[in-house]
């Protein structure tokens, strides 16, 4: 009927220690074995695994946590637990109503987590550059035995896969292939779809390019890939059933979208590159339901679809009555599409690394 391994086993891997296990029937239902979990049947199975260098723990322990925040969070197993108890119950039925049922029930419990990712910009802050500013080289990461730079949207995108993202769409500009040469169809557990916005129109444009792909009951996702931010784990922080901000404190907030709420964390204005902002806190990314998403669509279409930023087509929102909220648990937020916002985040990436 189903698998119900330890919650421990879960918390372990969650928290990025790697897990060392015996074969059991089930496993590789949750594990990839070798690649993010190690297995031991004998003692000398598990004296090898202990001997494992450090480098090799890091690519497991890394890869089983990124698994277990995609695929086995507290409430997916929690759901999971809930077909398992139902299917136990259900009366007996005639076999084609029973397989029926079954898929009824995995097509409720279904959710697509899409990542937005708007990457049309000239990014002009920062030019010249060969390549997409999207792809600006900034730290790196190991690939086996081999170092290799990483580009800084992948910042953005591993943190869309941490918050659980099967689903990135890149909003691109006719001439960013290589956007589309260096992601291609996949990213670790997530699949790449691109969309053309034709010509810059603002960032609200961009986003809703993506409109068509996002059903009513898919979560959404959204950052800006010329950014790096902490904590990785900023997307699962964030409300799953309405407009949510990631904030962080900066200390020039004119030059961002400032957000002012109350003693409640209901957002009450944006205030876009304000001089006189009243609030140090800015939004580095957002989570919102898709029928959330269509209905700032709507609204900007109503409008006309002249709001070229975020903040005012969400302060029309919120004066139509729409529920927005901040949650101030960003730390350190950098904007690498200007030199000195790139220095800044090589300094902190430098720092993080020890």
């Amino acid at each position: 009927m189903g698998y119900c391994p330890s919650g421990r086993l879960f918390e372990s891997a969650a928290c990025g220690v790697p897990v060392l296990s015996d074969t059991w029937e089930g496993l590789d239902q949750f594990f990839v074995p070798g690649k993010e979990i190690i297995l031991a049947e004998t003692a000398d199975q598990a004296v090898n695994a202990i001997e494992l260098s450090d480098r090799e723990l890091q690519q497991i322990s890394k890869a089983a946590r990124a698994r277990t925040l995609t695929h086995h969070t507290a409430e997916i197993r929690a759901q999971e637990l809930e077909r398992i108890l139902d299917a136990a119950t259900r009366p007996c039925v005639p076999s084609i109503s029973k397989a029926a049922s079954a898929r009824d029930i995995e097509l409720r419990n279904e959710r697509t987590v899409w990542g937005i990712i708007p990457a049309a910009g000239a990014g002009t802050r920062i030019q010249p550059l060969a390549f997409s500013k999207e792809l600006l080289p900034i730290g790196s990461y190991q690939d086996c035995e081999t170092e290799r730079p990483r580009a800084v949207s992948e910042f953005l995108i591993e943190r869309m896969v941490l918050g659980g993202a099967t689903r990135l769409c890149f909003v691109i500009s006719p001439g960013k292939n290589d956007i589309i040469s260096y992601y291609g169809g996949s990213y670790g557990p997530a699949q790449i779809c691109y969309t053309v916005q034709p010509k810059p129109a603002g960032l609200c444009d961009a986003l809703f390019r993506a409109a068509p792909f996002v059903r009513a009951d898919d979560l959404v996702l959204v950052g800006l890939p010329d950014t790096i931010w902490f904590p990785e784990e900023g997307f699962h922080l964030l409300h799953n059933r309405m407009l949510s901000f990631l904030l962080f404190p900066v200390e020039h907030p004119e030059y961002f979208d400032a957000v002012v709420h109350d003693e409640k964390s209901r957002v009450t204005e944006i205030q876009v590159k304000k001089k006189d902002a009243s609030s140090t806190w800015v939004w580095g990314a957002f989570k919102l339901p898709g029928e959330v998403f269509h209905r700032l669509y709507h609204l900007w279409c109503e409008r006309g679809k002249n709001d070229e930023y975020l903040g005012t087509l969400v302060n029309a929102y919120i004066a139509e009555g729409g529920e927005v909220v901040a949650s101030r648990f960003g730390t350190t937020y950098s904007d690498v599409g200007t030199l000195h916002g790139y220095r800044e985040a090589v300094t902190v990436l430098q720092k993080r690394a020890g």
